[in-house]
């Protein structure tokens, strides 16, 4: 394979395999280079020109939100191509792994916040809830936790485990949602997402997910 300016030297080191198995999460510093940084500007600028989802994220903790992008793909699969970025996530997830879609999403300073503490129940409405399935968050923009106090805050999955919420939380809210409509109760996708990030939000469980 000729070589293209997405290529790049990265490589998984046994301490990234091992933090990613133990928390589920690892930063990957280095591992897109700024020509694809770059590409996935003009990408994202060009996607948020289609238009965003509209719906109470975007109102409440986004500027704008878009969920599985419309535009050619070339330059996506180019970098799919690449032998070091295939390689390094293989090696990583330690299977084999395939493109779902794409999301993006822009915060304003001051003015949303992005999500409170949550799992990833609509981006991982992709597959059933005892498949294997993750996320690649790109940050496009140079992140200073302290200075913005922005970026993304993580809880180790062996601390606090999001499948109680997929595998059991999920069930239980829909059915208690069904069983209302049942008895004449008329519900409305508000009280869905009210139920669910309220579990995730409630003071003893912020209490929990803050201090680890």
């Amino acid at each position: 394979m000729s070589a293209h300016p997405f290529d790049n030297e990265f490589h998984i080191t046994p301490e990234q395999k091992k933090r990613f198995q133990r928390d589920g999460v690892v930063k990957l510093e280095g591992f897109l280079n700024a020509d694809v940084v770059d590409t996935l500007l003009d990408r994202v600028d060009g996607e948020m020109r289609h238009g965003t989802i509209d719906n109470y994220m975007v109102s409440a903790q986004f500027r704008r939100l878009k969920y599985d992008f419309e535009g050619d793909k070339e330059n996506v699969f180019k970098l799919l191509e690449r032998p070091y970025f295939g390689q390094a996530l293989t090696d990583l997830a330690e299977r084999d792994l395939f493109l779902a879609y794409e999301q993006c999403f822009e915060i304003e300073k001051n003015v949303s916040k992005g999500l409170p503490w949550h799992v990833g129940y609509l981006s991982f409405g992709f597959q059933f809830a005892q498949e294997f399935a993750c996320t690649m968050w790109a940050p496009l923009h140079p992140v200073d936790p302290e200075g913005q106090r922005g970026g993304m805050a993580y809880v180790p999955q062996h601390v606090v485990s999001g499948d109680f919420v997929l595998q059991q939380i999920e069930p239980a809210i829909v059915s208690a949602l069904k069983a209302k409509e049942r008895a004449g109760v008329k519900t409305h996708v508000g009280q869905y997402w009210a139920m669910r990030n309220g579990i995730l939000n409630n003071p003893a469980m912020v209490d929990i997910l803050e201090s680890h």
